[in-house]
């Protein structure tokens, strides 16, 4: 009789502890998901503003194409809205991967996938705003100087790179700081999920 009542305890024993793994796994997960959304919600919003910034600017340039009256102006009134187009989008792929990663419900090897990813196309992402960044920096000012000012660029061609120079010189500034937030962030995923395996 001892003997089963010894069994008996065992498994109730065992039972609980199976119980107690299983809850301290959904535990661990959820504080995963929590610290996962405050890595993930300021790239997002990041993102978010990035995409009402591009969208203001799109609708202003194309609202007020019909100003435009030098092939200077339009070529970059022409050129920016790709450049915005090419943000917009990339924008919105890179919000919809990073909602992919789900840490509770989806397993490491999945969630590792979806960083990865993330990680890819942001590199891809990084060199493409590398490229198109001065790029804008160049195509927007006759753009702005004949809708702000109604004044042609065309004609005074000292005046339009000496206001392209400030900007050439800004954008490296800003690029360095963006790209250092997202590195940041990557690496504390990547530390999130070294800490989950």
């Amino acid at each position: 009789m001892e003997l089963e009542e010894l069994k008996s305890k065992w498994f109730e024993m065992d039972q609980q502890l199976e119980k107690q793994k299983v809850l301290t796994t959904e535990m661990i997960l959820k504080m995963a998901g929590h610290r996962s959304n405050l890595i993930i919600n300021p790239i997002i919003t990041f993102e978010k503003w990035g995409i009402v910034v591009s969208s203001v600017m799109l609708i202003y340039i194309i609202s007020n194409f019909g100003k435009l009256n030098d092939w200077l102006s339009l070529t970059g009134a022409v050129s920016t809205i790709f450049i915005l187009i090419t943000g917009l989008v990339m924008s919105v792929i890179l919000i919809k991967r990073i909602r992919e990663v789900d840490i509770v419900k989806k397993d490491y090897r999945e969630t590792l996938f979806d960083v990865n990813r993330i990680k890819k196309f942001q590199y891809s992402v990084k060199w493409v705003s590398a490229i198109l960044a001065p790029v804008l920096a160049i195509s927007i000012l006759p753009t702005l100087a004949s809708t702000w000012f109604g004044k042609s660029l065309l004609n005074d061609l000292e005046e339009y790179w000496e206001s392209l120079i400030p900007g050439l010189l800004l954008i490296p500034v800003i690029w360095y700081f963006i790209a250092h937030f997202y590195i940041k962030k990557l690496k504390e995923i990547n530390e999130l999920l070294k800490d989950l395996e």
